[in-house]
């Protein structure tokens, strides 16, 4: 993410911290739980990331890039907090590059632009002095989504089977498989 313009670090690793306190699925681990997969949501606690200063450097946006790879090719431990990383790097005054990377198990393009803009909403309010104005609890989390998804696409559910004719209308015909020229080499 671009962030252009002063940055309160200060403030925007509290509004972080906030939305991890906000969704547990940003402070949840996989596991084993008595030889069964398992979700483990663990208590809230301050979001810790890295901040590095490039502001002197030679080429900041080629280190920042380069950060950018090396954090993005970094095997996630999903038994282990945080399951997400977070790499704050200031390139110039007033310009910043947020290296944010999770699993898709707890984040996808849609629940991430939810995130940014919570994100956006607690920092302007932060920064204006005021409260946060999006509640600390939330009625729903992830994981009741995952339940009512489990429960809705169980084989005899009218959900379930809307959803496969739904596909079938989608892939029907299916398209010709595609043919790729194969070269062996020795």
């Amino acid at each position: 993410y671009r962030i252009i313009g002063p940055l309160d670090i200060p403030i925007f690793k509290e509004c972080l911290s906030y939305l991890v306190d906000r969704h547990e699925i940003l402070r949840t681990t996989f596991g084993l739980v008595e030889g069964c997969p398992a979700q483990i949501i663990h208590p809230s606690a301050p979001l810790d990331f890295s901040f590095i200063d490039l502001i002197d450097a030679d080429d900041p946006e080629g280190q920042a890039e380069l950060i950018f790879r090396e954090e993005s090719s970094r095997e996630i431990n999903l038994e282990n907090i945080p399951i997400r990383g977070n790499v704050l790097i200031r390139i110039a005054t007033n310009n910043y590059r947020l290296i944010s990377v999770s699993h898709l198990l707890i984040t996808d393009a849609f629940s991430s632009q939810i995130l940014d803009a919570e994100l956006a909403t607690l920092y302007e309010a932060r920064l204006q002095g005021k409260e946060p104005p999006l509640s600390r609890e939330q009625p729903l989390q992830y994981a009741d989504y995952a339940v009512w998804q489990r429960e809705v696409m169980q084989p005899d559910s009218p959900y379930f089977n809307a959803e496969i004719i739904w596909w079938k209308t989608l892939l029907s015909p299916a398209p010709p498989a595609t043919k790729l020229p194969f070269r062996r080499l020795i």
